[in-house]
């Protein structure tokens, strides 16, 4: 959504399933059992995001909340990719003619 003078705002709300994943077994290993199971992951979250883009100065910042779980071999546990808290920041400035100023948090 536009907020005029150069801010636009999101939120995207999401969900996404995965089945039949090869995936590296999450039991120990123990008496030659498989390398590799069959498996799936689950994951939702909400990002939330503003922007400025025009102007002297401009600047972005967002939010992301997300949960991923993987399921093999008869256990649930987080996903590598499982990133409960996300923020992010950037500015510039435009100091004068070619000089630019900017500083980045993530």
């Amino acid at each position: 959504r536009w907020l005029g003078a150069g801010w636009h705002t999101a939120v995207n709300v999401y969900a996404r399933r995965s089945a039949g994943l090869v995936l590296g077994d999450p039991r120990p290993l123990v008496g030659g059992g498989p390398l590799f199971v069959s498996g799936g992951e689950r994951g939702e979250g909400v990002e939330l995001g503003a922007r400025k883009l025009t102007g002297r100065w401009t600047a972005a910042g967002n939010y992301a909340l997300g949960r991923s779980r993987t399921s093999a071999a008869g256990l649930t546990f987080p996903s590598p990719q499982d990133r409960r808290h996300v923020v992010g920041a950037t500015t510039m400035w435009r100091v004068g003619s070619g000089l630019r100023l900017g500083a980045a948090y993530n």
